[in-house]
């Protein structure tokens, strides 16, 4: 490993931490308004090598979807 990508790793650590909803290319944003000269594979790489991803909403699977509460007002007339 460089010393650049070690430098590199640490700092993308202390983002996750600090935004554990951000992506890569937001991530790449931040470390570029930093000083850092970097793209955004190199970050996606770095992120895969420490498996370090961004936390997304799940789908919410208990909502019912709006047909049944529709057939139910027909049910009941």
């Amino acid at each position: 490993m460089l010393s650049d990508d070690v430098t590199l790793m640490n700092e993308i650590k202390d983002l996750h931490n600090r935004y554990p909803f951000m992506g890569y290319r937001r991530i790449t944003v931040l470390l570029s308004h930093a000083g850092y000269e970097t793209n955004r594979k190199r970050v996606l790489r770095i992120m895969r090598i420490l498996e370090i991803q961004a936390i997304y909403p799940k789908r919410n699977l208990s909502v019912l979807p709006p047909y049944n509460s529709s057939m139910n007002r027909l049910v009941n007339r």
